[in-house]
This record gives C-alpha cells, structure tokens and sequence, in this order.
C-alpha cells in the first residue's frame, strides 16, 4: 500500500521544514503565497504580511519546527503497530 502512516508523517515533516525554511529565508514569499491569500479570504481575514525583522515570524517557525521534531520521533521510533498500513 502506498498510502501509510509513516509515509504522511515524513511528507507532514517535510512540509512543515520547507515552510519553517521559507519563513526564516524570505517571509515575503509565504505571506504572498496564493494558497495563504485564498485561506485568509475564506476565513474573512486581513491580508498577511510578514516582515524579515518582525519577531512573530521567528516564534511561528519555531513552534512549526517543534511540531515537524514530534514528527521525526513517530518516524524514527521502532514501533510496527503504530505505523501501520492505512488500509489493512
């Protein structure tokens, strides 16, 4: 099966060190992204900006980096019956 739990674990945590990568590199380009600007459109909220300089940015790739480490653990941890096939 191509689809299993391991497999959208590392896409989850590749996803979220491409983002925390673009966050610290160019925060421009992830506040002008479409995807974020139809999102904030749908929930009725302000366009985003994000600045190089502004701390928020650091403190939100922080946290995401945390989140995509918790990731990591699930992957590297030696446990079958955790990771198993979605469709088995």
């Amino acid at each position: 099966m191509i689809l299993s739990s391991k497999n959208i674990c590392v896409l989850h945590f590749t996803f979220l060190n491409a983002i925390v990568y673009k966050l610290l590199t160019n925060p421009a380009a992830v506040s002008g992204h479409g995807f974020v600007f139809i999102l904030g459109r749908a929930m009725s909220l302000p366009d985003a900006e994000f600045k190089e300089d502004d701390p928020a940015v650091g403190v939100v790739a922080i946290l995401l980096l945390y989140v995509g480490i918790s990731d990591l653990a699930t992957i590297l941890a030696p446990n079958p019956r955790f990771l198993e096939v979605a469709g088995a």
